[in-house]
């Protein structure tokens, strides 16, 4: 198995507004697995992938953490977590109630 070091993104925080902070640590998790990025990163045309709006605001983060890396600064992802945190709020029943980041990964 051959990984990607361009799929390996070095760390950085996202924004705890609220109580998303165990979103912040599921998006960060899913962001430290480079066979999903390189997943969604080939699929990032994808109709079905583009309709959703979890999958597609995830591909755009991706992106943008790619452009991020070239310009050796992170700072306009700090709140990248929450719009996808309410784009999955909005396309599922899930941020009604007391979840964690188990139940958030239940949803991918």
């Amino acid at each position: 198995m051959v990984l990607k070091k361009s799929l390996i993104f070095p760390p950085f925080g996202f924004a705890n507004r609220r109580t998303i902070c165990y979103w912040n640590s599921l998006i960060q998790g899913l962001l430290s697995c480079p066979r999903l990025t390189e997943m969604f990163l080939k699929n990032r045309n994808n109709p079905d992938y583009i309709k959703n709006p979890v999958a597609f605001l995830y591909i755009q983060l991706l992106i943008n953490i790619v452009k991020c890396r070239s310009e050796n600064s992170y700072h306009s992802l700090s709140l990248w977590s929450e719009k996808i945190w309410r784009a999955v709020t909005l396309y599922t029943n899930y941020g009604n109630g007391y979840e964690d980041a188990t139940e958030g990964f239940s949803l991918i």
